[in-house]
């Protein structure tokens, strides 16, 4: 059996070549990896690098385009994205995002899907089907949609 439709293959596919494509090394920055609300925790005490009140623990730094990270922050949300109105809603993330940093949100919509259907398969290829279920399944509703900005 195939862990997703071909079509959800096809398109990560085309958004990890204009992701590499664009790589840029003079913009890079390094990002955290893995900036999931799991890995945000509250600041004991105000200090730089956490005005927010918030600071990224365990992180897998390495050098990247600013999107990346963004990206990877909007591959969950997949409760709200199966609510209804897939593609509107993330556009509607990836454009708020984009506001707030001057990120493309173009750039936020691919690395998004990407990390939701890698995460999707690394989870079925670690045997949590019952996790990776929901990462395929919202990939699935956004494989058609045309990224913010695009149309």
């Amino acid at each position: 059996s195939r862990p997703c439709a071909e079509r959800v293959a096809d398109r990560a596919l085309e958004c990890a070549a204009r992701r590499a494509a664009a790589f840029a090394p003079a913009r890079c920055v390094v990002v955290h990896g893995d900036p999931h609300p799991g890995n945000a925790l509250r600041a004991t005490a105000p200090r730089h690098g956490a005005e927010t009140g918030f600071v990224f623990v365990d992180p897998d730094g390495f050098l990247d385009e600013p999107a990346y990270d963004l990206g990877v922050a909007l591959r969950g949300w997949c409760a709200e994205l199966t609510a209804g109105d897939a593609a509107g809603r993330a556009r509607g993330f990836c454009a708020r995002l984009a506001a707030r940093t001057g990120v493309d949100a173009a750039a936020i919509w691919e690395w998004g899907f990407l990390e939701r259907v890698t995460t999707g398969l690394y989870l079925l290829d670690h045997g949590a089907e019952g996790s990776a279920r929901p990462y395929l399944e919202t990939a699935e509703l956004l494989a058609g949609a045309a990224p913010p900005g695009s149309g």
